[in-house]
């Protein structure tokens, strides 16, 4: 709000400097000069009128309100010469509404953080000030473009340069033929998030099958599963998932370890980004067949096609980072279920197996206490509640209190009812189990506490690639956000040249169209 009431009394001092101007009509300035007084700087005719210091005949004499007039002159020139162009455009066009509408369009956290983020750095290009500076001259912005453009990590909305400005136009053009479904549907893209249900639902159907069958060979394997799951190649594969990473890396910064919920949603972003880089590269791998089928057809060169048709888009792709020991790490750390893999960490298997054994044991224990006669005749059920109940983390059975009072070696007392006629009381025969499975439970506990330590230091150890992952898929977003907002402005994508021309036909205004 600060930065739009900031711009729009820019722009109303700016136009109401111009329509002053204008209103004096062909003397400018001079519409206001008293003929009738004069000063030093004037030098006098013999015909009565006088010329003044900078050539321009007038009146004999200047007063005050001249001067005025003149020194105001004086500072729109000045305004002028200093007049940015490229900042007084964006100044005009309400630039952060066009910025809202865009975000609007995006669907994941990075791409709205790139989109919002440009308010501030326009701010900031500014000097903070409100007034507008130069641009930098040619040989800044390829210095600049260099820089811009190849770094993902400082890669601007908007281009510094022509040819970023190609760059991005291009990036959407591509985008927006993938789309619209305009490419062939014999080029499709791997999803490695689909590949691991089928082998999940696989390894369950072979379990349950009676026949034993020899197995394909890894590769006829691995080549099913990718037709299995080949599907249109379109925009890259990240519906669905928001890619806020920043709270994930808040916790890490807390000096917190990360939590199962956490981890997966990590382990979620990792595989995302790897089905990303597999969709770049259908790209270029489309592009190579496109070109073996111009060259085979001979005509190519002659009707001066474009060998690849997709550039800017493999080219950001390209750009995320894939380490395989974390890849295997957390694609491997979880089950069916979502828990730790007792397969991947064999401690935590053996814990889990002590503890199923030792909760096994003791409900079968209780099982044979409770079928005892002498058991039986203590019980109190009139209540008609349950045999067995859990009271912190000790199995007891209710018990009468007054039997209980004549035999009070038969357990540990751990509560008793309101009336206090029930006295709930834990086995002696479990007793010693039961503590072994209070610590055994506790071994269980440290140990996945040290797994997920053990995960949350290999995330902080890949923290650049996973930002810059992360950052490469908002920069996709907004490319697809690009399209969708000149769809619903219904807009083209114009041609840049080097030219300097501007050719506008039709034109709409965007914030018009946007209210």
């Amino acid at each position: 709000e600060e930065e739009d009431r900031r711009l729009r009394d820019g722009n109303r001092e700016w136009f109401e400097g111009r329509v002053e101007r204008r209103s004096r009509g062909i003397l400018g300035d001079y519409a206001n000069r008293d003929f009738g007084t004069s000063d030093s700087n004037d030098v006098e005719n013999g015909d009565g009128w006088s010329v003044d210091s900078d050539g321009l005949r007038g009146g004999a004499r200047n007063n005050p309100q001249q001067k005025k007039a003149r020194g105001k002159s004086a500072r729109f020139e000045e305004s002028d010469q200093q007049l940015d162009m490229y900042q007084r455009t964006l100044d005009t066009l309400d630039y952060p509404l066009v910025l809202r509408a865009l975000a609007k369009e995006c669907s994941t956290v990075p791409g709205k953080s790139i989109v919002l983020s440009s308010t501030r750095a326009a701010d900031a290009k500014s000097g903070g000030d409100g007034k507008t500076h130069k641009l930098k001259n040619a040989k800044q912005h390829e210095n600049d473009a260099d820089g811009d453009e190849d770094d993902v990590d400082s890669m601007s909305l908007t281009a510094t340069s022509v040819e970023g400005v190609h760059r991005r136009y291009t990036a959407v053009r591509e985008m927006e033929r993938l789309m619209d479904g305009r490419v062939s549907d014999n080029w499709v893209i791997y999803s490695r998030l689909q590949q691991k249900q089928e082998q999940q639902q696989q390894r369950r159907s072979q379990q349950k099958s009676t026949q034993q069958k020899r197995p394909p060979s890894p590769s006829n394997n691995q080549n099913k599963n990718r037709q299995l799951y080949r599907k249109p190649l379109m925009g890259p594969p990240i519906e669905n998932h928001s890619f806020d990473i920043q709270p994930i890396f808040d916790i890490i910064d807390e000096g917190k370890v990360l939590d199962g919920p956490e981890i997966l949603d990590v382990t979620t972003m990792l595989e995302i980004a790897v089905d990303v880089s597999d969709w770049g590269k259908a790209l270029e791998q489309y592009n190579e067949e496109m070109d073996d089928q111009n060259n085979s057809n001979g005509n190519g060169d002659d009707l001066g096609l474009q060998p690849k048709p997709f550039i800017e888009l493999p080219k950001l792709a390209s750009s995320i980072q894939i380490d395989s020991d974390i890849l295997s790490l957390l694609t491997n750390a979880f089950d069916d279920e979502g828990k730790l893999s007792s397969t991947t960490f064999p401690s935590l298997g053996r814990l889990r197996s002590k503890v199923r054994t030792l909760k096994r044991d003791i409900l079968s224990t209780v099982d044979s206490i409770l079928s005892l006669s002498s058991t039986k005749e203590r019980l109190a059920v009139e209540s008609g509640g349950a045999l067995t109940m859990e009271i912190n983390g000790r199995l007891v059975i209710p018990i009468s209190q007054d039997k209980y009072s004549q035999n009070s070696m038969m357990g540990i007392v751990h509560d008793a009812s309101r009336s206090g006629k029930t006295a709930y009381v834990e086995p002696t025969e479990i007793v010693g189990p039961t503590n072994e499975l209070r610590q055994a439970e506790g071994e269980l506990r440290a140990e996945e506490a040290r797994v997920w330590r053990e995960l949350t230091e290999s995330i902080i150890r890949h923290r650049k690639e996973l930002e810059r992952n992360v950052k490469v898929i908002g920069h996709l977003d907004v490319v697809m956000g690009r399209v969708r907002l000149g769809r619903k402005l219904e807009g083209c994508v114009p041609e840049v040249g080097e030219e300097g021309v501007v050719s506008v036909k039709e034109a709409r205004h965007p914030i018009l169209l946007l209210r």
